[in-house]
C-alpha cells in the first residue's frame, strides 16, 4: 500500500463491538498511519502483517525468526531505523563521485583537488592542495558538491557555486593558489 491509494481501513475489531461509525473512522485513520508509514521501504528480510485485535503491527524477521509488535504511533520510526540498519549499503564518497562519472583526483597548475568525504555534508567534496603547502586535513579551501553545482570554499570564505567542475577548478586556482604562492618557501 502506498500513498497514492485510498488508504484501507485498520483493523476495527475492537472498536466494531462498541459502535459501527467509530470503527469505521478509526480504522481509516489507522489505514492512512500505515498507508504513511509504508513509503518508508524496507528489505525483503522483514514480513510485516496487522495485529489482529490492536492498532499495531507485528514485524517477523526472516533471518533470525523474530518478531516484535509495534504500535501504530511508533510504525514509521520503526520502518526507518529497520531501513538504516539493515537497507542496501550507502556509497562511499569515492563511489558516489565515480557514480556522477567524476575524477577521484584532478590537478591544475601547483593545485590538486582529491575527492572524499566532505567535512560538513553529505555529499562528496574535493579537497584543495597547493604542492609543497602542509595545510592539514582541511587542505587550503575544498570544492563542495552541492544538488549537482560545485562551490568553491577557501579557507576564509565562499567563492562561488558553478555548475562545471573544471571550471570550479579554475576558478579555485585563480582565487585560492595566489593566496599560497611563495608560502611553501617561507
Amino acid at each position: 500500500m502506498t500513498s497514492g491509494k485510498k488508504p484501507e481501513p485498520f483493523n476495527t475489531s475492537m472498536d466494531a463491538r462498541n459502535s459501527r461509525g467509530v470503527a469505521a473512522i478509526h480504522g481509516n485513520m489507522r489505514g492512512s498511519i500505515v498507508a504513511a508509514a509504508e513509503d518508508v521501504p524496507l528489505t525483503d528480510r522483514f514480513l510485516l502483517t496487522q495485529h489482529a485485535h490492536l492498532p499495531a503491527m507485528i514485524i517477523y524477521d526472516n533471518e533470525t525468526g523474530r518478531s516484535s509488535t509495534v504500535a501504530l504511533c511508533n510504525y514509521r520510526g520503526v520502518r526507518q531505523a529497520l531501513q538504516d540498519l539493515f537497507g542496501p549499503p550507502k556509497l562511499t564518497p569515492q563511489e558516489q563521485l565515480q557514480e556522477m562519472g567524476l575524477p577521484l583526483v584532478m590537478e591544475l597548475e601547483e593545485m590538486r583537488a582529491i575527492g572524499g568525504a566532505s567535512p560538513y555534508e553529505e555529499e562528496p567534496a574535493y579537497r584543495l592542495e597547493i604542492d609543497g603547502i602542509q595545510a592539514g586535513e582541511l587542505g587550503v579551501g575544498r570544492i563542495q558538491i552541492r544538488d549537482g553545482l560545485f562551490h568553491v570554499i577557501s579557507t576564509e570564505a565562499w567563492i562561488g557555486e558553478f555548475s562545471d567542475l573544471d571550471e570550479a577548478m579554475e576558478v579555485a586556482c585563480d582565487r585560492i593558489l595566489p593566496l599560497h604562492r611563495g608560502a611553501g618557501y617561507r
